[in-house]
């Protein structure tokens, strides 16, 4: 073989593991968790969603994509409390302490004001499947930054009585 060809074959493998582990800063379980029915729902949305309306919008669902595709998928029994599914309460911190509390929910949900955020917003795709103690980048380029999973908890374990309910 040449050498162009070897050239091309060591940037299509370069580029290939800068895709892969680009928002793996660091991950508990390995891979991403996503509960079967939560797949499902972002299986639908990602469908509904794929027409890219712009740089920004693409590269969230690029992202959610592959969250997706390198998931582990457990039944609901099987998933650990610290990992964030949808209508999950979270906190994330940045380097610098700011820390943003909010519900990680559907499109249709979303509602900066009430502290609810799109699974396919930037934040919420960068977030979902992690664990408490993870750590992500957010942002669309080239406005990056990175944050800590310092809150995860669960809708079940909330009580019932408005659309969150109360924390425990």
């Amino acid at each position: 073989m040449s050498v162009e060809i070897y050239e091309a074959m060591a940037w299509a493998l370069l580029i290939w593991i800068v895709k892969t582990n680009r928002n793996r800063a660091s991950m508990k379980y390995g891979n991403p968790i996503l509960e079967k029915k939560d797949f499902v729902k972002l299986k639908k949305m990602f469908n509904f969603h794929r027409h890219y309306e712009d740089y920004a919008h693409k590269d969230v669902l690029d992202r959610l994509k592959e969250r997706m595709d390198t998931a582990l998928v457990l039944d609901e029994g099987e998933m650990p409390d610290d990992v964030v599914r949808l209508n999950t309460k979270v906190t994330v911190a940045d380097r610098e302490g700011h820390k943003q509390t909010f519900f990680l929910v559907g499109p249709a949900e979303r509602d900066h004001r009430q502290g609810n955020t799109s699974v396919l917003s930037s934040l919420g795709a960068s977030v979902i499947g992690l664990a408490h103690g993870d750590s992500t980048r957010i942002g669309v380029p080239p406005d990056f930054r990175y944050v800590q999973l310092i809150y995860v908890k669960q809708a079940q374990a909330l009580i019932p009585g408005t659309q969150r309910g109360m924390e425990l």
